[in-house]
């Protein structure tokens, strides 16, 4: 939120003309929460997130593009969440063993420290499929909005989130994550209205030639790999633009060297390297 500081006669003599931006970090905080909680909702109630999984997407679509960049690291993370939920609530036969036993999928959380994949794959089963056309086409949606941050996102930590939550959906849900199979009706739709305008606009957008197809789904593998290889080769916009932020940093960075016996800068920047290309490798294995 932008406002002009006001105050002491001395300090509007100083601020004269200028606009201050000042950032609410407790609202920042509240956000960052709200959608952590959204997230593990989703991925710890065993798909009882079924009749909200579209109007949580609408909410994550939205904050994946918002101005600061912790914002879009949880909201990539919470796609990932979502994806499982939706899995687990719609994935019918495909769906893993484990969440047909009532308490199963927690007793073995609780053992391996980690949610069980949602659905029963294995590695070089390139015939795996989701079963429910629409699920399919909501994982569709989770996966492109993570391999836009890929492209776009000019925040390494933003990248690397991304990276980790496209990571997270492949080993869950397996090869079915980037195969297409052609969309109709679907019984994973909710039970609210706002579920059925999604799947009639998502109808019309089939009719017009739009929307999500089988050449969307090559896209999103396509743009996936091609994001990929930007990365390794260091030319992503994460890797060869910088932010407003990164400027100020470069800025005192030049001031600390200035400072004998001052703090290197390159040690967080060599840091965000790290754990980003950490997470693109884990990607490509």
């Amino acid at each position: 939120n932008g406002a002009v500081a006001g105050g002491d006669d001395d300090d509007d003599d100083d601020l004269a003309g200028h606009a201050v931006l000042q950032v609410r970090t407790a609202l920042m905080n509240v956000k960052k929460a709200a959608i952590v909680a959204l997230g593990n909702i989703a991925e710890f109630t065993d798909g009882s997130l079924r009749d909200h999984l579209a109007a949580a997407l609408d909410v994550l679509r939205h904050t994946a593009d918002y101005f600061h960049h912790e914002i879009r690291e949880r909201s990539a993370l919470a796609l990932a969440q979502l994806a499982h939920a939706a899995c687990v609530a719609g994935a019918g036969d495909a769906r893993n063993d484990v969440y047909n036993t009532p308490g199963a999928a927690a007793a073995e959380a609780r053992r391996t420290r980690k949610e069980p994949k949602a659905v029963a794959w294995t590695k070089g089963a390139v015939t795996s499929r989701l079963g429910d056309p629409m699920l399919q086409q909501y994982v569709d949606e989770c996966v492109s909005i993570l391999i836009h941050l890929l492209v776009e996102d000019t925040a390494k930590t933003v990248v690397a989130h991304a990276a980790e939550a496209l990571s997270d959906i492949l080993g869950d849900v397996g090869p079915a994550a980037l195969l297409s199979i052609p969309h109709s009706s679907s019984s994973l739709q909710g039970g609210g209205q706002g579920a059925d305008r999604r799947i009639d606009a998502a109808g019309k957008q089939q009719q017009n030639g739009g929307g999500s197809d089988d050449g969307s789904r090559a896209t999103n593998l396509d743009r996936l790999c091609r994001a990929v290889l930007d990365l390794a080769n260091g030319s992503a916009p994460c890797q060869t633009l910088l932010t407003a932020d990164d400027d100020q940093d470069d800025q005192d960075e030049a001031f600390r060297g200035a400072i004998p016996g001052g703090l290197g800068g390159d040690d967080e920047d060599g840091d965000h390297d790290n754990v980003l290309m950490d997470n693109v490798a884990d990607l490509c294995g």
